[in-house]
């Protein structure tokens, strides 16, 4: 089986999965009327990378190279192209709840579009590569939908930054949820420590924006003086479905 092989079987079940799930739609069609919020576009990103993430894993599998060494030639080829998807994908629908952030704070700047972090995809085929995938598959999946996560984060941070430039100014919101590898029962201190609302220059200090593997928490922002998109439904893990 080829590299092409692999990756037409990881977008065909990707394509899939993303095609059959109506919470993703409702939440592209909150988007699209412009009332979605950053708490949506961290639910967005997480679906889409754990829906990308079984797809590599499924590409993998199926393929009978679960017990095989990752070979350079497939860690670029797959996890590259992965990326640039997750990067247009979640970057699209962050850029939207931006600029629905924009309207409600009253402000005029464009949006900043995501910047692809290149040395966190390098980082990702440097982990998998040379490895026996059987190995590092849990890992390699919390690092996919991590870097989804990335993608939100990025986007907000670069718009505050453009913002707190000309005088206006940010609250952000970290929110600390029992999921991901956080069960509920044992809390995570690491995050605890960074939960709460916090000014710009705050969070930056205390590393706010930052996560783990498999995070739970949801980092959301508004523009000061509008603070109505803070404390979301996202604690309580509620959704908006489609009929």
């Amino acid at each position: 089986m080829t590299t092409k092989d692999l990756y037409d079987n990881l977008a065909k079940n990707y394509n899939e999965a993303v095609k059959a799930d109506k919470k993703l739609l409702a939440l592209w069609r909150k988007a699209e009327r412009g009332v979605a919020t950053y708490a949506d576009a961290d639910k967005y990103a997480v679906m889409i990378g754990d829906k990308m993430a079984a797809a590599f894993d499924k590409a993998i599998v199926d393929a009978g190279l679960a017990e095989e060494v990752v070979s350079a030639d497939i860690s670029n080829a797959l996890l590259r192209n992965m990326t640039k998807g997750i990067d247009n994908t979640v970057g699209g629908f962050t850029r939207r709840v931006q600029a629905a952030v924009n309207k409600r704070g009253g402000v005029g700047l464009s949006v900043v579009d995501y910047k692809r972090n290149q040395s966190r995809v390098d980082g990702l085929v440097e982990y998998v590569t040379g490895r026996q995938y059987s190995e590092v598959q849990e890992k390699m999946k919390q690092n996919i939908v991590n870097y989804s996560q990335s993608v939100t984060t990025g986007t907000m941070r670069a718009n505050i930054s453009a913002q707190e430039a000309v005088g206006v100014h940010a609250i952000v919101e970290r929110i600390y949820d029992g999921v991901g590898l956080h069960d509920g029962k044992d809390p995570c201190e690491w995050c605890m420590a960074r939960a709460g609302t916090w000014t710009y220059d705050e969070a930056n200090r205390n590393g706010v924006f930052e996560r783990h593997d498999g995070c739970g928490c949801t980092i959301t922002y508004e523009i000061e003086g509008d603070r109505t998109q803070l404390q979301t439904d996202w604690k309580s893990n509620t959704w908006e479905y489609i009929s």
